[in-house]
């Protein structure tokens, strides 16, 4: 009895998870080139999930994105880096990139086209 309950649970929880990871989430708002005043940092979100950071071309770190379906999307860096980035439909030309590791937050603001 215990048994068919915890299984349907899983299954449930298995499907938020995929559905939230799904190909069906809209990249369109946070794909292009967004740029970070503090440091000089661009960034590059490309429609196939792979991302560019650095300060320039000879600097540039690749990596892939994970969007979710809440705004927030997962950056792994092929250098070991991983960081959160945060999208609110409030400030659309405007994102917060969170160091996983430290915790440092950087504003990215759109690059003009």
């Amino acid at each position: 009895m215990i048994g068919i309950p915890i299984a349907a649970v899983l299954a449930l929880l298995t499907l938020i998870v995929l559905h939230q990871f799904s190909d069906s989430t809209d990249l369109k708002p946070i794909l292009g080139q967004w740029t970070a005043a503090e440091n000089g940092w661009r960034i590059n979100f490309h429609s196939d999930k792979s991302v560019e950071i650095g300060a320039g071309a000879g600097s540039l770190v690749q990596g892939s994105f994970f969007p979710n379906i809440d705004g927030m999307v997962a950056v792994k860096m092929k250098d070991g880096k991983g960081y959160i980035a945060y999208f609110r439909d409030v400030t659309p030309d405007q994102f917060d990139l969170t160091d996983k590791e430290t915790g440092h937050v950087i504003v990215f603001k759109r690059a003009p086209p």
